[in-house]
């Protein structure tokens, strides 16, 4: 997620654009009254480009405000540079859904910490994905992990 609108500026030679938050839905720690800034960094290098930002501590909530799963103090990563090529992409940013094996900078992923509190019966989450046109190798639908 981009932390503010001046988010992509380049500050090494590690990105190639300065333009990878463009009209993209930023997260604004200033309307949370949860949220502490972190004094930790973190850089990540992908297949299609880098990132790289620092973490922050907020209450993440998941659901409708009748059936809502929270979890207070949990950390995540707030981008502050972006590659050009994360312009090109669809999502806002990366909700850190991955097993805790692959996860940067010692952070719990927010289903792995729910399951850990008894919060959830098993470590697993479904998404949907929306069907665009006839695009080969490009699947819709409802997806369980």
């Amino acid at each position: 997620m981009c932390p503010k609108k001046e988010c992509c500026v380049a500050k090494s030679g590690l990105f190639r654009g300065i333009t990878g938050c463009k009209d993209k839905r930023l997260f604004n720690s200033k309307n949370s009254t949860t949220y502490r800034r972190l004094k930790k960094s973190w850089q990540i290098h992908y297949g299609t480009g880098n990132a790289a930002g620092f973490t922050g501590k907020d209450t993440i909530r998941f659901g409708d405000s009748g059936d809502r799963l929270a979890l207070g103090g949990v950390e995540f990563g707030q981008a502050s540079n972006l590659d050009d090529s994360f312009q090109e992409k669809s999502f806002d940013g990366i909700l850190g859904l991955a097993y805790d094996n692959y996860d940067k900078g010692n952070i719990v992923p927010p289903i792995h910490r729910a399951a850990r509190y008894g919060l959830l019966e098993q470590e697993v989450f479904t998404v949907f994905y929306k069907s665009v046109g006839n695009q080969r190798n490009v699947y819709g639908g409802v997806f369980t992990y």
